[in-house]
């Protein structure tokens, strides 16, 4: 079972997590998120994403519609957060 640590202690946006919800109060909410999952888990991000950096702010309006689907689709919000933080990466498959 997850715990509160898994999602930094956030909580889901205030408008609700069933419905879709307002997509500057969810781009907002997931600032705060990826804030404080960079504070508080992934502190070598800070180079890449300081605080109040138009990147980290690109990643939460990615993040936001990428939550709302799978809450949408019914995947726990403890992993729904942790999808979404993964907008912070770029990610790159190599195949060999």
């Amino acid at each position: 079972m997850a715990t509160a640590n898994a999602t930094n202690g956030t909580k889901p946006p205030p408008d609700g997590t069933k419905s879709s919800p307002d997509p500057k109060v969810a781009e907002n909410h997931f600032l705060g998120v990826l804030r404080k999952f960079i504070q508080e888990e992934k502190k070598e991000l800070e180079k890449f994403y300081p605080t109040d950096n138009v990147k980290l702010r690109a990643a939460a309006i990615k993040a936001a519609p990428m939550y709302t689907e799978l809450i949408r689709r019914e995947c726990p919000f403890e992993m729904a957060v942790r999808f979404a933080s993964l907008t912070l990466y770029d990610l790159v498959v190599l195949l060999g």
